[in-house]
């Protein structure tokens, strides 16, 4: 679970995440947007290089602590709007049909079961427009099971991050246990995850979305190989 303490020195965690570049990535496969949702938002990082004024960019997490980090951050943006909630759960959407929907940082993997992640892609294709754009990154399948995740240690010198992972070949499911020490200030919190196979979440897309997909690495490239950790799923509602 989210350590509450995690919302507070999340973005100094991630300073050096270029969610810019991800979101010229995002803007070029998807342009000018007029409503946007950002499913699994954290503290709106992501939304602050989609929000352009003129369109209406909705987040929404299950951590109360990072939805209040988030309202902290957008007090002068009044296109902006978060609320805290389950990533199933779409009852308190305002603006819906959406023409973008984004989910990224591998929120999928936080969906345990295949049930969630069906409920979960029927729910989004319901909320887009008919050319609506679904855009989410996940971890890659084929690449975890080629070289299996690891203990490591980020130290930044003003803080350091130790992950143990435990991960289960056969299940799929893996558990990241965080400890963190920033100055005087150690906590730890973990995160559960299932490796979905990418034939599963291809299987779902092809459920609910019937113009395809295309699938790109970490650095928006389309040649995945079994290197890349990381991938991203563009998905068009209609062509």
């Amino acid at each position: 679970m989210y350590n509450d303490k995690l919302a507070h020195y999340y973005d100094q965690f991630y300073l050096s995440k270029n969610y810019q570049q991800e979101c010229i990535f995002i803007k070029k496969n998807c342009p000018d947007p007029a409503r946007i949702l950002d499913v699994g938002c954290g503290t709106g990082s992501h939304i602050l290089h989609l929000s352009n004024q003129k369109n209406f960019i909705q987040g929404v997490d299950i951590s109360p602590d990072m939805i209040k980090r988030a309202r902290e951050k957008f007090l002068n943006f009044h296109n902006v709007n978060f609320f805290e909630g389950s990533i199933e759960d779409f009852s308190e959407l305002k603006n819906a049909p959406f023409d973008l929907v984004i989910s990224m940082f591998n929120v999928i993997n936080h969906m345990l079961t295949p049930e969630a992640i069906d409920s979960f892609f029927e729910k989004i294709s319901l909320n887009l427009t008919d050319k609506g754009t679904f855009i989410f990154d996940c971890y890659n399948s084929e690449a975890v099971y080629n070289d299996y995740p690891k203990k490591y240690t980020r130290d930044k010198g003003k803080y350091s991050i130790e992950s143990v992972p435990d991960f289960n070949e056969k299940t799929g499911f893996l558990k990241l246990s965080h400890k963190v020490t920033f100055g005087s200030d150690i906590f730890e919190y973990d995160l559960d995850h299932v490796i979905w196979s990418q034939d599963f979440i291809k299987k779902i897309i092809d459920k609910y979305f019937k113009s395809g997909y295309k699938v790109f690495n970490a650095d928006g490239k389309a040649n995945v190989s079994v290197d890349d950790y990381k991938i991203k799923f563009i998905v068009k509602k209609n062509a």
